[in-house]
This record gives structure tokens, C-alpha cells and sequence, in this order.
């Protein structure tokens, strides 16, 4: 479903700067309208994690909040809900907290929230049609958005501006994240730390990061003083899309490391330095395709630095590219908030045109099949290696019954062993290996499906794994 685009004068939010009116003002003139998709495109989508897709507050009836008390109040408790914030809120210090199953909407393109947004674990958020303003350099919360340890979250439609460290954080194992027509950027050009989009805390964060931080990158506008990390992406598979960067003078666009691999596919980049390069000296791979580089300088780094990390070519949703020339005029005619406030859950409908036919990645595909009876089935696959290690991935799937647990075992080769474990609780005995679920990953539908991954020293094989539920 489409959205009419609002006029531009309602962007307008009290108490902005002078270079923040004037960035307003910059946007494209009320006349100018457009279809704006509101559609969930990305990793969000996809099915992981007990979570079938990224709903947030789902068919809850929607509440309007106008106070801070009852932003708190309910934006953290255990009940679903869709909050339609309404006018401005201040939030001071101390970030909002939000906690799973819920939806924070705009109830206009006015709605704004001054301070930030806090996710600390929990799942199936969404955040949409909101300007989120933070305080500047040194101020309090950091970061405009922040989400750590959270899976399945969906940031749409947003104006995020002047944070003090990042303008969205994902960091701590967060996974299954979908980031779409978003402006980024900020008023102040002494700021030192004018940071769009960070996705991993660090490279020494593989205990949590590793096989986590799935992120998609779609329709976003890198604006005004955007110095850095569009995103700057660890560890997990990025897939970054018709992006708008415009952001002169800035220090670099994507950054890549840590074991990423990610797809960089029709963005505009204009009258920027590095449009993508590789930020730390970690193995990692970049695909590049489609893009335009409109007067750019510096590194357009592709390809592989270091070994064991594999290509990530075909994303696991359906996605429908636009022309890369045609990114600017639509990117900022429609980032930012432009939805009514009263939108329905999101829909995954299938897009008009297919996605770009990619071959397949050189990764091997499960050795084991999932049968279509039986309590559940596992399927292994190396998702990369380096000299003396190599990183793993498990799919477990139900049968034609849904199952409340489940138990995979198998038995290491030769001069293997398991140092860390994701998504579920790992022993040992020798050379056996068993892993059960953990709390949010037990329960799955007939067909069902949640994934583990561990990291492995030794030299991967092909195990022959056995499922069982209780």
C-alpha cells in the first residue's frame, strides 16, 4: 500500500535551529507528490528466532500518547501495543524505553521526540514516521536510537538529527534489522562525532556479534554533516540499497570489517570521499553493483581483504531495485516522516518487479535436508573458515507438527572444538556435541524454522546432524 506524500511544512518542528529550518526548507516543494512505499522489505522480513516477520504493536488498537509518564509507562511494559505519539516530548537524560511487540508511530509528520530511544533486548519492534532530535555534542542520551541484544526491528520513515555519538546504534547481537527511508544528519560542523549508523559495538565483540547483525539498508538519505558509518557494518551480511549520500567533506560512506560481507547495490553517492571501503584490518567482502558516483573521491573498495569470509550476493527476500539515477529525487521526496499515523501492520507483499537474478554464493548448501514429517530436522552449513577455524550455521526445522523444544546433536571431527555458541545452549562430552534451545527459540509452527550458529577451531566438515523434541 502507498502513502500520499505530505506537504513539506509539515516537517517543520518547533524549536529548530536556523540550519535546521533551512534544511527543511531545502527538502523538495509541497507540489511535488509521490507514492512513498511503506512496505517491510529486508531482513526484518524474514523469518528467524520464533519471530515470522517484524509486526511491532500488530492489530492492537492503537493508543495516542502526549506525555512522557505515559511514554514510559507504556512503551516497556509486557502488553502489545501501537503508540500514536502525538506533538513533542522531551525526554531529558534518560532515554525511552521500548520493549517487544510494540509500535511507536508519528500520529503526523509533526510528531517529535527530543532525547532518544532506548531497545535493551526483547524483539518485533518497529519505530516509524518520527523526527527524533538529540541534544548535540556532550549531551545526554548518546545516541538518538540505540538497540543492543534485540532481534527483528524495523526503523522506517524517520528525521534523525544531532546526536551527541551515533544517530542509530545496533549494537550487542542485535539481529534481523531493517533500517528504510531514514535522514540522517546534523546542524553543527564543529561536532566531532557526527555519526550516522553503527552496526556491531566493535571488533572485539565477536561473543555477542558473531552470526548476528543481519542488516538491510534501504531508500536512506545520508544528509548535511553526515561525517561517517553509513552504516559501518561488523560482522553480520549488509545489504545496503538505493541509498541517497550527500554529504560533502564527510570522512568515508559504507565502512566494512570484522568478518561483514556486504552488498552495496544502486545507491547515488555525490560529492562524497570513500563511498565504501574496508575500516579495519579484519577479514571481510564487499560487492559492489548498480551504483552511481557522482564526483566522489577516494576508496571503492570491493572484493575480499583477508580469507574465510564468503560473498553476500542473494539476499533471502524478495526486494524490487529502483534505477540508481532515479535515487535522488525519489529518496528525498520521501525519507523522513510521510505516513498518516494510522497505518495497519506492515505487509511483506511480494514487489512488482523481481529481484536482480545474483549467482549463488560459493557457500555449500545444508547438508542435510529437512524432511517434510518427523518431530524436527538440522541442516549445517560452513558460512566461512580461515587457517585453524571456520564459523558454522544450524537450521532447525519442524516437521508437519509444531514443536515446544528441541535438541541437535552431532559429533566433532578430528582436531575440532566449539569456542562460542549463538541461540543455544551448547554441551560437550569428548567429541559429541549437543545443543538445545534457549527460551525465545524453543517453540516453532509445523515447518517452522530458528538457526544457532557457533564458532569452531579446526577445519570445517560436513557433520551429520540428528533433531529431536521432547
Amino acid at each position: 500500500m502507498a502513502v500520499t506524500l505530505a506537504a513539506v511544512g509539515a516537517l517543520a518542528v518547533s524549536g529548530m535551529s536556523a540550519a535546521a529550518v533551512q534544511a527543511a526548507a531545502d527538502e523538495p516543494a509541497a507540489s511535488m507528490l509521490a507514492s512513498c512505499d511503506d512496505r517491510l522489505f529486508g531482513w526484518a522480513s524474514v523469518s528467524a528466532n520464533g519471530v515470522a516477520t517484524t509486526t511491532g504493536g500488530g492489530n492492537a488498537a492503537p493508543q495516542t500518547v502526549t506525555s512522557l509518564s505515559d511514554l514510559r509507562r507504556y512503551a516497556n511494559d509486557s502488553t502489545p501495543r501501537v503508540l500514536r505519539i502525538s506533538g513533542t516530548i522531551s525526554t531529558g537524560s534518560a532515554a525511552v524505553e521500548v520493549g517487544s511487540n510494540k509500535t511507536l508511530i508519528g500520529a503526523d509528520a509533526n510528531a517529535t521526540i527530543r532525547g532518544g530511544i532506548n531497545i535493551n533486548g526483547g524483539s518485533n519492534i518497529i519505530i516509524r514516521n518520527l523526527n527524533v532530535q538529540g541534544g548535540g555534542q556532550g549531551s545526554s542520551p548518546a545516541d538518538t536510537i540505540a538497540a543492543r541484544g534485540a532481534h527483528h526491528l524495523w526503523f522506517d520513515h524517520l528525521n534523525l538529527w544531532d546526536a551527541s555519538d551515533g544517530l542509530l546504534d545496533l549494537t550487542r547481537g542485535v539481529d534481523y534489522m531493517t533500517v528504510s527511508w531514514v535522514k540522517f544528519w546534523y546542524t553543527n560542523s564543529s561536532h566531532s562525532h557526527r555519526l550516522a549508523s553503527l552496526v556491531g559495538g566493535g571488533s572485539n565483540h565477536g561473543d555477542t556479534d558473531s552470526g548476528k547483525l543481519n542488516a538491510t539498508y534501504h531508500h536512506n538519505w545520508f544528509a548535511d554533516l553526515v561525517d561517517q558509518r553509513g552504516p559501518r557494518m561488523l560482522f553480520g551480511k549488509g545489504h545496503v540499497y538505493n541509498s541517497y549520500y550527500n554529504s560533502p567533506g564527510n570522512a568515508y560512506a559504507i565502512g566494512t570489517g570484522s568478518y561483514a560481507s556486504v552488498l552495496v547495490e544502486n545507491n547515488y553517492f555525490k560529492d562524497i570521499r570513500d563511498p565504501h571501503r574496508f575500516q579495519d584490518s579484519n577479514p571481510t567482502y564487499i560487492t559492489a553493483r548498480g551504483n552511481v558516483y557522482d564526483n566522489t573521491s577516494g576508496r571503492r573498495d570491493t572484493g575480499s581483504q583477508g580469507s574465510g569470509v564468503t560473498p553476500f550476493t542473494n539476499p533471502p527476500y524478495s526486494y524490487s531495485l529502483d534505477a540508481a539515477n532515479d535515487v535522488p529525487g525519489i529518496v528525498s521526496a520521501c525519507a523522513g516522516p510521510r505516513l498518516s499515523g494510522t497505518m495497519p501492520p506492515p505487509t511483506t507483499a511480494p514487489p512488482t518487479t523481481a529481484p536482480p537474478t545474483t549467482a549463488p554464493p560459493t557457500t555449500a548448501p545444508p547438508t542435510t535436508a529437512p524432511p517434510p514429517t518427523g518431530a524436527c530436522s538440522a541442516s549445517y552449513q560452513t558460512t566461512s573458515s580461515w587457517p585453524g577455524g571456520f564459523q558454522g550455521e544450524v537450521v532447525v526445522r519442524a516437521g508437519s507438527a509444531a514443536i515446544n523444544g528441541w535438541t541437535v546433536r552431532w559429533t566433532l571431527s578430528g582436531g575440532q572444538s566449539i569456542s562460542q555458541l549463538w541461540n543455544g545452549n551448547l554441551s560437550t562430552s569428548g567429541t559429541s556435541v549437543t545443543v538445545r534451545n534457549v527460551d525465545y527459540n524453543g517453540a516453532l509452527p509445523a515447518g517452522g524454522t530458528t538457526t544457532f550458529g557457533f564458532l569452531g577451531s579446526g577445519s570445517p566438515s560436513s557433520p551429520s546432524l540428528t533433531c529431536s523434541s521432547p
